[in-house]
């Protein structure tokens, strides 16, 4: 902090939980930098996940006393975000080798060379995860229900495509 942030006893500095959406992967208050003029203007930014419905938001606050005013918020940019984070993707190479030897990318049923979907939204504490029920093979009994997509054997990375939702992979 600056060192004009001097309070008389240890305070939480802001408590903007009420407007922060922890529900999904990666939703979270994600950042937080003063301004470069804060010894004078005493302003700081904030980058948090808000939901209903699910967006991205800076926001700017102001601090007194050495605390955060929350009702000081001045919304800076806010940016919807066209899918619920509550889904997890996770992408799986092959297994090594090159060239697929054991051809684990064009197996269904195995883990490698895949991109796997689970929910982990709301979940009782023993449960680790959900099957999505619109997953293409949700329910089948011609592949796990956690694919998404197969037959990728190295992928770099992956993104999803803001317009229509395409899955993308490098």
């Amino acid at each position: 902090f600056p060192s004009t942030i001097e309070p008389a006893e240890s305070a939480i500095f802001l408590d903007i939980r009420s407007r922060v959406n922890t529900i999904g992967i990666e939703e979270a208050l994600l950042g937080l930098v003063f301004d470069p003029k804060f010894e004078a203007n005493s302003h700081f930014y904030v980058y948090y996940s808000a939901g209903g419905p699910g967006r991205s938001v800076v926001s700017r606050f102001t601090q007194r006393d050495g605390l955060a005013v929350p009702e000081s918020e001045l919304v800076v940019l806010e940016v919807p975000q066209p899918f619920s984070t509550t889904m997890v993707y996770i992408s799986l190479g092959d297994g090594g080798m090159g060239c697929d030897p054991q051809n684990n990318g064009q197996n269904r049923f195995d883990q490698l060379g895949s991109i796997f979907r689970i929910d982990v939204s709301s979940l009782p504490p023993d449960q680790g995860y959900r099957m999505p029920p619109n997953n293409p093979f949700a329910g089948s009994t011609d592949a796990r229900g956690e694919v998404w997509a197969y037959g990728l054997i190295s992928r770099w990375g992956f993104t999803f495509d803001r317009e229509n939702g395409d899955l993308w992979a490098g």
